[in-house]
C-alpha cells in the first residue's frame, strides 16, 4: 500500500482562487473540506498558519483562467515553504500550470487523491450525500432552506462551441443509479427529501452507462414517495427529449426546480454556439409547465455579447425572459481552445455593444419585465 504522505497533525488552509465558482465546482470542494474534518485535520483559519494550501480554480474564461494563475504564481512566491495542492478545472485548460515548481496538481474527476495524499479513515467523496448550503451558490439558489445536493455526473455529451467543460473534464462520467439512489437514502434519513442533482448537463446524465436522467427520476421517486428534486441544469435540447417522460413528475410537484440554460434567444446565435433546439418548442413546454403547476420553479441563463451578436439577436433572449421565474445575464468570455474563439465577422465595437445589451438586461430586471440579475 502507498504510503500516505501528511498525517492528521498537519494544518490545512482551504481557499478559493477567485470568486467565479460554479455550483459543481464548489460541490466537490466541500466534500474535499468534509473529508478534512472527519479525518480529523486542523483547519487553519489563514494561509499564514497552513502547512498545506489547497486551492480551488475555475477556467470558465481565458481571463478567470489568468485570473487563476496571478493568485497561484503569487503564494507560490510568497510562501516558499508551505505544500500547494492545486484542485479543479484549471489543470486540464492550463498549459503553464505544470511549469510552476512544487505544486500538486489535482483535477475535478481525481479528488480521490486526497485520499492517497493524505492519512485517514474515510475515504475523500465516500460522504457525497452530506448535506451542505455551499458557500458559492448561484443566485438564484441563494435563500434556499434545507439544500442537500448530489452531483450525479461530471462531464457532458454536447459540444457547445464556446465551453470549456469538454477540455476540462471530457466526455460525461456518470455515477450509477444504485450508488445515487444510495446517496438519496442517507439524506432522507437525516429529514432530507428535497434534493438538487447536480451535473455540468443532468441532460448528458447516464449516456455512458446505457440510462438517462428520466430513469434516473422514476428509480428514485419509486424509491421514495416523499422525494422531491431539482435539477441543476439540462441541456435544453435534451430536456425536451425527456420531457414527455418527466411531464407527470414535474406537474404533480415532485420535480419542483429546472434550470434550462438557454444562452440565446436567438436561432441563428444558437447554431453559432452549436446548441441545436427548437426555442418554439421550449417556449410551449415551459408555458405548459407553468400551466399545469405554477409552484415549479424555471431558470434560465443567458449569455451576453456572444461573437457576431447583434442587439437585435439580444433582444431576442429579452424576449423570452419572462416566461422564466429568474434568469442570469452572464457576458460573453473567450476561451481560446474552443471554436467559438474563431468565429470571423467580429466587430471591434463588440465590448461597447456588450455593455449596450447588459444595460437592456439590467433595465428590464428594474421596470419588472424581467425576474433576474445581471453578472458582470
Amino acid at each position: 500500500m502507498k504510503e500516505k504522505k501528511y498525517g492528521t497533525d498537519s494544518r490545512v488552509f482551504l481557499t478559493w482562487a477567485c470568486a467565479r465558482i460554479c455550483l459543481n465546482n464548489s460541490y466537490l470542494f466541500e466534500l474535499i473540506r468534509h473529508f478534512f474534518v472527519i479525518n480529523h485535520y486542523r483547519l487553519a483559519d489563514t494561509l499564514e498558519q497552513s502547512d498545506i494550501v489547497v486551492v480551488n480554480t475555475c477556467a470558465y474564461t481565458d481571463r478567470t483562467a489568468e485570473e487563476n494563475m496571478h493568485f497561484i504564481r503569487s503564494i507560490r512566491e510568497k510562501y516558499t515553504g508551505k505544500d500547494i495542492i492545486v484542485f479543479g478545472c484549471l489543470m486540464k485548460i492550463s498549459e503553464t500550470i505544470g511549469q510552476i515548481a512544487g505544486l500538486t496538481l489535482i483535477g475535478p474527476k481525481e479528488i480521490s487523491r486526497f485520499s492517497e495524499l493524505f492519512t485517514c479513515t474515510h475515504s475523500c467523496g465516500d460522504s457525497a450525500s452530506l448535506p451542505t448550503l455551499l458557500p458559492h451558490c448561484t443566485p438564484e439558489m441563494q435563500g434556499e432552506i434545507n439544500q442537500a445536493y448530489i452531483q450525479i455526473a461530471q462531464g457532458c455529451s454536447n459540444f457547445c462551441s464556446y465551453c470549456n467543460i469538454k477540455i476540462a473534464k471530457g466526455f460525461v462520467q456518470s455515477k450509477p443509479v444504485a450508488r445515487i439512489c444510495q446517496e438519496v437514502s442517507n439524506l432522507a434519513a437525516q429529514g432530507l427529501r428535497e434534493i438538487t442533482l447536480l451535473a455540468d448537463d443532468c441532460g448528458s446524465y447516464g449516456h455512458d452507462i446505457d440510462t438517462d436522467i428520466a430513469w434516473l427520476a422514476k428509480a428514485l421517486f419509486a424509491a421514495d414517495e416523499l422525494l422531491k428534486l431539482k435539477i441543476y441544469t439540462i441541456f435544453p435540447g435534451l430536456f425536451l427529449r425527456y420531457y414527455p417522460e418527466l411531464r407527470r413528475f414535474i406537474a404533480s410537484g415532485r420535480i419542483t426546480y429546472t434550470c434550462l440554460p438557454l444562452q440565446s434567444g436567438s436561432e441563428r446565435i444558437l447554431k453559432l454556439m452549436n446548441r441545436d433546439y427548437d426555442l418554439r418548442a421550449i417556449s410551449r413546454v415551459v408555458t405548459e409547465i407553468k400551466q399545469e403547476n405554477q409552484a415549479t420553479r424555471l431558470f434560465t441563463h443567458f449569455i451576453v455579447g456572444f461573437p457576431t451578436e447583434t442587439v437585435e439577436d439580444f433582444q431576442r433572449s429579452l424576449d423570452l425572459a419572462p416566461l422564466f421565474d429568474g434568469v442570469l445575464f452572464l457576458p460573453y468570455g473567450a476561451n481560446a481552445k474552443t471554436a467559438a474563439s474563431g468565429i470571423p465577422g467580429r466587430s471591434k465595437s463588440e465590448e461597447r455593444d456588450r455593455e449596450v445589451k447588459l444595460s437592456m438586461a439590467a433595465e428590464a430586471i428594474n421596470r419588472g419585465h424581467v425576474r433576474g440579475m445581471v453578472v458582470r
